[in-house]
This record gives C-alpha cells, structure tokens and sequence, in this order.
C-alpha cells in the first residue's frame, strides 16, 4: 500500500492476510480483534480495499469503541441487501462444497468450461 507509507513517520501499521481456514467473517473479525488485543493495541485507523474495505465496516460496526477512523477504498457499502446475499451464500455454499466434492473433478471442469462460452 505506497499509499500508507507516506504516513509511516507518524503511524505503525498493521498489514496482514486474513486466515485461509475461516470463511465467516464475524470469524475473522473475533481473530483480528484478538490480534491487536494480544499486540496491546486498544484503538485504530482502519485502511481497507475491496473485501478489506467490507471487513473494516464490519469491525467498526462490531467494535466502534475501538476505532479512531477509517478509509476505505474500491470496496462495498454494507446495507441490508449486501447482508442479506452474504447470509443466503452461507446458506447454500456447503451444500455447493458438498456437491463438488462428489462429482468428478473433469465433470467439474467441463461445467465450467460450457459455463464460460
């Protein structure tokens, strides 16, 4: 980010990757809370890009006693249509992940391939 670096005299930061084994994301909000509690961080600037603009929203709404202020960029806002679609994909992605691990892997690909003509 060349862009938060102009800032590096006054602020430390914080960059890292979400954990690949989570995909809720009141999931990695507790982790990333967790995080900058085990770090002795109490308070923050949230920067966030795309799906890290969607989770900085999330986080301020969970934890806004914990935020100073945040900048988000090339991201969605959060209303109650975004929530809504988030939970209906929770619903039916096992059961996507289910059905594709039964099916072959060339039938898989296949699909795709017709999907994409």
């Amino acid at each position: 980010m060349p862009y938060a670096l102009q800032l590096k005299e006054n602020y430390r930061f914080l960059n890292y990757e979400y954990p690949q084994n989570t995909i809720v994301a009141d999931e990695q909000i507790d982790i990333t809370k967790a995080l900058l509690k085990k770090l002795g961080i109490d308070q923050v600037i949230l920067l966030g890009a795309s799906d890290g603009g969607v989770y900085a929203q999330i986080f301020v709404k969970r934890f806004p006693e914990m935020v100073k202020g945040m900048c988000i960029t090339t991201t969605l806002t959060i209303d109650s249509d975004y929530i809504r679609d988030i939970q209906k994909e929770r619903f039916i992605e096992p059961i996507y992940v289910g059905l594709l691990k039964l099916l072959p892997a060339k039938t898989v690909l296949n699909a795709l391939i017709k999907k994409s003509h």
